[in-house]
């Protein structure tokens, strides 16, 4: 098949278009040109949120299918829609499970529970990320013109080895140095995380499949992590002791860390989503937490700059500190 993936330079784009060329399709990647397409991929450079630059890098150009990794708003997948015109077999969404807008503790979300209906409505978080992701999947759904066939992926909190945003990389250095690792306590946060590898997979398996026309799909794993679970996970693999601090959300933000997003779920929320769907329509089990946390651990890290070094050196010993006046309290949602 002739695939076009927009955004398939890093991250889990790029481990797509690598998948695909093994499997033997024809990939073009579109991208700014920031990075270089995997090799055997053809490269079209254009902005994709400037309507003409791209309508002139797809001119004349079809697909049986388009991946789009990086339509954040309405605009963006109006713009990829016209500029394609009846030249696209079939349009795939990569969009959130952000688009939910409302993670409230021993909720699960499935798919159908967020429609055109619900789309319309203001998120109730409010977030620019989850208003773009909303509309965006909204005039997939309410357009009311011919249109290729589409179908919706929500991926959850991804990651993977190669993470630009360094989400994991965060824990794994911290582990591997010895600790402590300064954490929020308890069960405030619930979170499911989603392998790159397994991310792709799925949207592999969606191309061209007439049962995924319409749908959304979560793309999450199955393990339910807070932050107590998944650093003490990543040291059992890891094979290392690393001490815990579990401070209150509360006073990480006036403390140590309160320059630092902490990279998955919120306070007193639960980001957790059902996975039966896209097991059952793409046949693509989720990895185990155990074997891509092992994976993460043997990969080469990133070296710091000076600047998260001299960080890393004041957070320790302030850590150790702490640990002189934080209860340890288990967490409920401890192995």
């Amino acid at each position: 098949m002739k695939v076009l993936v927009v955004g398939g330079t890093r991250f889990f784009g790029k481990t797509l278009v690598e998948q695909l060329l093994t499997a033997g399709h024809a990939v073009t990647v579109l991208s700014r040109g920031k990075l270089p397409a995997p090799a055997g991929a053809e490269h079209l450079v254009a902005d994709r949120a400037d309507p003409a630059a791209l309508r002139g890098a797809l001119d004349g150009r079809s697909f049986d299918a388009v991946v789009d990794n990086v339509a954040m708003t309405a605009a963006h997948v109006r713009g990829a829609l016209d500029a394609l015109g009846d030249r696209a077999g079939h349009y795939l969404l990569t969009s959130s499970i952000s688009a939910y807008g409302e993670f409230t503790r021993g909720h699960v979300w499935r798919e159908d529970e967020l429609g055109a209906a619900e789309l319309a409505l203001p998120p109730a978080d409010g977030h620019p990320y989850t208003v773009g992701k909303r509309g965006a999947e909204l005039l997939l759904l309410k357009d009311e013109r011919p249109r290729v066939p589409f179908t919706i992926l929500r991926p959850g909190y991804v990651v993977g080895p190669h993470d630009h945003l360094r989400r994991m990389q965060f824990f794994v250095r911290r582990v591997k140095d010895g600790g402590p690792v300064v954490i929020p306590s308890g069960a405030s946060d619930v979170f499911q995380l989603a392998w790159h590898a397994d991310v792709a997979a799925a949207i592999a398996r969606a191309i061209g499949d007439a049962k995924t026309f319409g749908r959304a799909y979560n793309l999450v794993g199955r393990d339910v992590f807070t932050y107590p679970l998944l650093v003490r996970a990543l040291a059992e693999v890891a094979g290392v002791a690393t001490p815990c601090v579990e401070v209150p959300r509360a006073l990480l933000r006036r403390g140590v860390l309160a320059g630092q997003e902490l990279p998955f779920g919120e306070e007193d929320a639960m980001w957790v989503c059902d996975t039966a769907r896209a097991e059952r329509d793409l046949g693509v089990a989720p990895t185990p937490a155990t074997t891509w946390l092992s994976e993460l651990c043997a990969a080469p890290l990133p070296a710091p700059s000076p600047a998260e070094e001299a960080e890393r050196v004041v957070e320790r010993a302030r850590a150790q500190v702490m640990r002189r006046f934080m209860p340890a309290a288990p967490s409920r949602l401890r192995r």
